[in-house]
Order: structure tokens, then C-alpha cells, then sequence
């Protein structure tokens, strides 16, 4: 069955995703007493057998999902920039999302996205407010990692410094494992 454009149900076709910033905080409160470890799966070197569970040191992880563990608060402006989940296919022709320029990738339709918020729409979107916003099935973790891999990219003009120290000492909550 073949829906014409005038007769899409255009509700819900823009979900917000909320965004949670982690820092590059390692974890150092524990005076090398132990060691701060997480779960991965590992390779043995040389075999082809399966990966195993293993507890590997987040300090020495290349994953960034495994390394740093330190985050914003749910309602940090750090978290700004929502990402969103599009039905493209209910989306009108005659939408902006459709022309040569649209306002924004976290925000392509201003007609069906909700704005923008600098906070999670104060945090709601993660943990939801029991009146109006439900929280969010999903969260977009946004990583910034280590200085190196931050400016590994050279000609992204917004990279410097000063945002480099204010987006990267997070230390609002601890993941556990």
C-alpha cells in the first residue's frame, strides 16, 4: 500500500537522542592500590580462537568505550547537541531537511525536530521528569578521549586548547566494571 505525501502521519518522525560527554579523566583515587579495570573481550595473541572475557586495564585500552569512565551530569550544557533518530520516509518533500542546506545535523528540520537544548532539556531526556519528557530509550555516548586522538584531526577549526580543558575534566559519575 502506496501512502501519498499529503496523508503521512507526520508525528513522531524526529526522535531526540540525548548526548552524554565523557571527559578523559582517568582514574587515579586509588593511589595505585589497584588497579582500575573493566571487562573486554580479548584475543589470544596468535590463535583463532573465540575471544575471551578478561578484566584488561582501562589505562592501557585502545577503545575509548573501555578507557574512560568519568562523565557529565545528565543535565551538564556540556551535553549539548542532541543527535536525532529521522523517518526520512514520512518527512514532506517540501521540508528543508530536503534542500540544498539545512539548519543544522542535530537539528536538520526545525519544522518536525524539537529545538535544540543545551542541557538535555534539563536532563529529562536521560533520566525523563514524569510529566511530560520520558526518558530516552537510547543515550549517544560522545567520547572526547585523550589529547592526542582530540587533535588528531588537523583541519577542524572548531579543536583547540581552552575547549579541549573545559569538554575533558569530567568526573561527575562512575561507570561500575
Amino acid at each position: 500500500q502506496t501512502q501519498t505525501q499529503g496523508n503521512k502521519d507526520t508525528t513522531n518522525n524526529c526522535i531526540q537522542v540525548p548526548r552524554l560527554l565523557f571527559g578523559s579523566v582517568e582514574n587515579n583515587h586509588n593511589n595505585g592500590t589497584t588497579k582500575d579495570v573493566t571487562h573486554g573481550l580479548v584475543h589470544g595473541n596468535g590463535t583463532t580462537k573465540p575471544p575471551k572475557l578478561k578484566l584488561i586495564d582501562r589505562s592501557i585500552s585502545p577503545m575509548e568505550t573501555l578507557r574512560w569512565k568519568y562523565h557529565a551530569a545528565w543535565n551538564d550544557t556540556r551535553n549539548f547537541q542532541q543527535k536525532v533518530v529521522l523517518d526520512l520516509y514520512r518527512i514532506p518533500n517540501d521540508d528543508e531537511l530536503w534542500k540544498d542546506h539545512f539548519n543544522s545535523v542535530h537539528r536538520p528540520s526545525r519544522k518536525y525536530c524539537a529545538p535544540e537544548t543545551p542541557d538535555n532539556n534539563g536532563g529529562s531526556l536521560i533520566v525523563g521528569n514524569n510529566v511530560t519528557v520520558p526518558a530516552s530509550p537510547l543515550t549517544a555516548f560522545h567520547y572526547i578521549g585523550s589529547m592526542e586522538r582530540y587533535f588528531s584531526r588537523p583541519n577542524d577549526l572548531r579543536r583547540n586548547e581552552k575547549r579541549y580543558r573545559q569538554r575533558s575534566n569530567l568526573t561527575f559519575a562512575r561507570e561500575v566494571g
